[in-house]
């Protein structure tokens, strides 16, 4: 398994083409300190060459991966992850780097020299994904594979990965008996309480419904 790991990693680096960052010097190889003074496009080149690691934040800690480490295959020797594309995801005039995956994959964000898991899919109740909506990107996490609920929570981003709005969006009919809503079902929207026709109105606006 670690040798297919480090055969994929090479054909990454062969099949996109990323130029190292690594420059030789008199003292040696350096690339972390050179790292700092790349633009986002770089710095998301660099992590995906295996150059840097991403960062992932929890609170106050802070842990790292790199990109081999997303190289997993299933039993079916099928790739589990693979290179997205890159989209302005929080609204700042750069892109992001989506990388696909279980439940929605991931999403990178490059700034003040480094890569940081900007949103990550985090399992069956909580798919990724991003909409247009109220000339704004927002990313959103929704579980709409379990009886009884169809639940979105959107959130907006500014360009150092702090939130700016977020609000929930949601439809809820645990009691009924083949499990779709209906008139009588409970429908939210940024706290408030929704009629069912106000929220398919509003399902189209947001995600094109």
């Amino acid at each position: 398994m670690h040798f297919i790991k480090i055969m994929l990693f090479i054909w990454l680096q062969l099949l996109t083409g990323y130029e190292s960052i690594y420059r030789e010097t008199i003292f040696g190889r350096t690339g972390l300190d050179f790292a700092a003074g790349l633009e986002s496009e770089e710095l998301l080149d660099a992590f995906l060459a295996g150059e840097i690691p991403a960062i992932y934040k929890d609170g106050n800690k802070e842990s790292s991966y790199w990109v081999y480490d997303l190289l997993w295959i299933d039993e079916k020797n099928n790739s589990v992850y693979s290179v997205g594309e890159r989209v302005d995801l929080d609204n700042d005039g750069e892109n992001e780097q989506i990388i696909n995956g279980p439940y929605g994959g991931k999403y990178l964000d490059a700034r003040n020299g480094k890569v940081y898991v900007f949103a990550e899919g985090e399992g069956t109740s909580g798919e990724l994904f991003f909409t247009y909506y109220d000339d704004a990107v927002w990313i959103v996490h929704c579980d709409i594979t379990h009886v009884g609920r169809q639940m979105y929570w959107l959130t907006r981003y500014d360009g150092d990965g702090n939130i700016v709005d977020e609000f929930q969006f949601s439809a809820e009919y645990w009691d009924s008996p083949i499990s779709q809503y209906d008139e009588n079902s409970d429908f939210t929207f940024r706290d408030k309480k929704i009629s069912m026709e106000e929220y398919e109105a509003l399902g189209k606006e947001i995600f094109g419904w």
